[in-house]
């Protein structure tokens, strides 16, 4: 395996997979905020299980990112743990922003 190459796909790809689900999400509620259409809700609904597989591959891509990067020396530390964290941190980021979405529709009102 070439962990010169891998590192930073793997990098890449946990934080791509971090930020679309929530983009999504935040996205779809602002939309529904704006025009209280219950079709957003539905949408939303159904793009929970691909959101979550999103999320699960996005931790893979983590977990398998901090293993190239201390496979391949030269990754230097000052360059991992902002990108590692950033990942982490809008990975996570996804259940407490889908649990405020969720408790916000419900006080709201659909």
């Amino acid at each position: 395996m070439d962990t010169t190459q891998s590192a930073p796909k793997l990098r890449r790809t946990a934080i791509k997979c971090g930020a679309v689900p929530l983009g999504i999400g935040l996205g779809l509620f602002l939309a529904w905020l704006i025009t209280r259409d219950f079709s957003f809700v539905l949408i939303g609904v159904a793009f929970i299980p691909p959101l979550l597989i999103m999320i699960g591959y996005g931790f893979l891509a983590l977990l398998g990112y901090a293993i190239a990067a201390h496979i391949d020396r030269r990754v230097k530390v000052t360059r991992f743990w902002p990108s590692f964290l950033l990942a982490a941190l809008l990975l996570s980021a996804n259940f407490p922003a889908a649990y405020a979405v969720r408790h916000a529709t419900e006080t709201i009102g659909t």
